[in-house]
């Protein structure tokens, strides 16, 4: 399966948890139904019916800082859709008008860790035993589960 395959898998699929703040910082853990799930350490945005909700500059006081609350409204809404940029810049399209947006930028270091791939966005589905992941230099790698 390519990459279009493995995130169609999801549209459809409810969220039943989505996290960021606190310890971990602006990296967004976003839980479908389905057993997929998706790994953002990059630059991302929530919006809402075309307003701004959080990015990982906001708040990430855990549970009650603005980035906490505003991704935890992903909760009970099914993924409708995605988009996927030349670049692996991700859309995610959710009921009730919420969109994620994640930005492809994390690079690697001058130097000799130039060459290393470094994750952007991780999305796994334990149920098929796969992950995939954007990397630094606009890859997607492949990978097992487990």
């Amino acid at each position: 399966m390519d990459i279009s395959q493995l995130l169609q898998y999801s549209v459809g699929s409810k969220v039943f948890y989505s996290r960021t703040g606190g310890g971990a910082s602006s990296i967004w853990l976003i839980q479908f139904e389905n057993t997929a799930s998706l790994w953002i350490n990059c630059s991302w945005r929530i919006e809402h019916k075309g307003y701004v909700l959080a990015t990982e500059n906001d708040d990430a006081t855990a549970v009650t800082g603005r980035m906490a609350k505003s991704v935890k409204r992903l909760e009970g809404c099914r993924l409708l859709g995605y988009e996927l940029s030349p670049q692996n810049d991700l859309i995610l399209f959710f009921e009730k008008g919420y969109c994620c947006r994640v930005f492809t930028n994390i690079s690697s270091f001058e130097g000799k860790d130039e060459k290393k791939n470094m994750k952007n966005w991780e999305y796994c589905i334990e149920d098929l035993d796969v992950c995939v992941c954007a990397t630094n230099h606009f890859h997607i790698i492949k990978e097992k589960y487990s």
